[in-house]
Formats: structure tokens, sequence, C-alpha cells
């Protein structure tokens, strides 16, 4: 009687584990197999997580701002500052007064001038994955208590980012030349996140004093907005230019109302080098994170915003890189500058340290674009 109990167990637990094993088996079919695919561990993760959440959150340190409910119980205080808190769900804390940006008549996106903004990230354990929460406020603002606790507990990376009276973001040392060269792009040309001596227009003018680097760069730019920017800026200094260096980001392939193609978008940036006769054009692809380290980003994640599933743009940089080689462009794909530059021990996390976040480039990345480009001279 007790054997054939026991023979009974042996085959309704062989017959559990035969179930899982199948079910493993169909799931890693149809999606790439890892922890957060299992069955098994779907399973027990609810329950590990309630049991140790405790525990868990020990890992980090007191000053990690880990608990949304901080932000929301100041909200009405940021609001009032004009504190803005960017890669949050929080909207409200994104008014106008904060922004740097506004549209014109004409539909383009444009840098405010006379900005004299104070900006750095967060240390937080919300939201998106390599995007850290940003804040934001006037640098003559005198705030609350409660709004500078709360930054000078969880603030990160404090920088000065300011603009002249024509919205062209600080570019120094202050050089005036009638031989220019412009920096063109969205954020990652602005140099979001670094400060104004940081910037690649700053770090290019610190190297080469004979001409002068004017920064065009716009957050959140796209192809449309950038060559509005580009074609009054022609008009603006008009005989001066010199060079031009123009930053695709991945957010250019990403069909907004006012999208331009890869190849619509070089054509029309043709158009205006050869009309303009300038001596040099620069074509510089800077991928997002996702696209540089995937097998470390694109992660399956329990957050609401993960970039596990980010596209690639192969194609599109391809075409991007084959025109630049018909008109005669020098062509850059920062991917390509990171493995030149790869150390010794071949990490996976190497191309992390050429970004803040999982789109801007870090000084390291700045100053590793900056030489390229001189050396191209």
């Amino acid at each position: 009687m007790i054997s054939k109990l026991f023979v009974n167990i042996i085959l309704i637990i062989f017959s559990m584990f035969f179930t899982l094993v199948i079910s493993e088996g169909f799931i890693s079919l149809f999606k790439n197999y890892n922890e957060h695919t299992s069955v098994s561990y779907q399973f027990i993760k609810p329950l590990h997580s309630k049991l140790f959440k405790q525990e868990s959150n020990k890992i980090y340190s007191s000053n990690t701002l880990n608990d949304k409910q901080e932000i929301e119980n100041i909200i009405s205080y940021l609001k009032e500052d004009n504190v803005g808190i960017g890669y949050s769900p929080y909207e409200e804390l994104w008014s106008d007064k904060v922004r740097t940006t506004y549209t014109d008549k004409d539909g383009c996106l444009k840098q405010k001038g006379d900005l004299n903004k104070v900006g750095g990230y967060l240390k937080s354990t919300l939201f998106y994955n390599f995007r850290p929460m940003t804040f934001w406020y006037d640098g003559d603002k005198i705030l609350s208590n409660q709004s500078s606790s709360f930054i000078d507990k969880y603030g990160l990376n404090k920088i000065t980012h300011s603009s002249n009276s024509l919205g062209e973001r600080t570019t120094l040392p202050e050089i005036k030349s009638e031989q220019k060269v412009l920096i063109i792009g969205d954020s990652v040309a602005l140099g979001l996140m670094l400060n104004d001596d940081e910037t690649l227009s700053s770090i290019l003018q610190s190297q080469n004093t004979n001409y002068q680097y004017i920064n065009l760069g716009i957050s959140n730019a796209t192809s449309f907005d950038n060559l509005c920017t580009l074609k009054i800026s022609i008009e603006r200094y008009a005989n001066e230019i010199q060079e031009i260096v123009y930053i695709v980001s991945d957010n250019d392939f990403e069909k907004y109302d006012n999208f331009i193609n890869a190849e619509e978008l070089t054509k029309e940036l043709n158009k205006i080098y050869l009309n303009s006769k300038i001596n040099k054009f620069k074509l510089v692809y800077v991928p997002y994170i996702y696209n540089i380290s995937p097998e470390i980003t694109r992660k399956n994640s329990v957050s609401d915003y993960s970039f596990d599933d980010y596209p690639n743009h192969y194609t599109q940089e391809l075409i991007l890189k084959n025109q630049s080689k018909l008109f005669g462009w020098n062509y850059f794909n920062f991917s390509d500058l990171i493995n030149q530059n790869k150390s010794v021990d071949h990490s996976n996390f190497e191309g992390l340290k050429y970004y803040m976040d999982d789109i801007h480039l870090s000084k390291k990345g700045i100053y590793l674009l900056a030489n390229a480009i001189k050396n191209e001279n």
C-alpha cells in the first residue's frame, strides 16, 4: 500500500515537471528565451517580490528616489516654482514656462532665446530604463524649501543650459569669427544634459579658435525642424559658413506628422550644400543606446516604460551612408567610433560610458565624436 502511494506521488511529480518543461518549450518557440518568459519565473516572481520587497529596497542608498509618492507629495510646490520633471508621467510639471522650446508660425520647433536654465538628473529607480528623470528650472529662480530640498537630495550632475537672443545654445569660449561652422540636429547636437562648456560645439571651439562654432541643436527637433533652422541660419550667416556638421538621431526615423525619410532628407541637405557653396559637410549618425548595446539594454522589464522592443534603423542608416558617399560628404556612424576605440578587455558594457542616458552623449562620448570630426579636417 505504501509503495503504491509512493509510486503515485512520483508519477504526479514527474507529470508536473514534464508539463512545465513542455510549457517552457512552447514559450521559447515564440519568444527569445530569458528568465522573464519562463513559466516558473512568472509564477515565483510575484511571490518573491511580496516576501522580500522590504529587503530588496535595501540595495538602494537613502538618497535614491524609489517612491513616486515623494514627487506627488510636492507637485504643488514644483508647479509653483516652475520646476520641470522630465522623463516622467507628470505632464503638469512640463508647462510652456518650463520648456526650452516653442513652435513658430510656420510649425517649426525653435529654442527660446536668452535661456538661463539649471538642469540635471534625479537619482531614481522609477519609470524609464536607462532614462533617468530630469529636473529643470530658471537659474535666477529662488526655489521653495520643498523643491530645493528635493533637488538637493536627489539631484545629480547639475548643469547650466543657456542661449543667446537668437535661441542658439551658448558655445564656450565665446569666439567671433567670419569663418563659421554650424552644428545642427536635435538634443544630441544641442548637448542636452551637458554644461554649456561641454557640448560638441564648445569642445570643437576650444580645439580651434580660428572658426566660430555655432550650436543650432534643438531638443526634440525632427528633420523637418532642423531643415527650418538650417535654412534660416544660412541666410543669417551668408558667405561666412565654412562647414556644416549635421547630426541624425534615431528619433529622426520615427514617423511624426512632419516625417521626412532618410533619402528625402539627404537630397534636401545636398541642395542646401550646393546652393550655399559650403566647403565641407559632415553627416553624423548617433543611435540610441538600444542600438549600441542591445544585449544589455533590450531586456524585458516589469516597468511600463521599457524599451526592450525598440526598433533598429539599419536600412535608414545605410541610406545615410550611401548618400553621403554619393554627395562627397564625410560620414560618421557613432557606433563605428565606439568599436574602433574599444578597450582591450572588450567589456559588454563598453558602449555605455559614451552615453549620459539612452539618448545623449556623455563628456567621453562628446570628446570621441569631436576628435573624429577634427581629424577629418
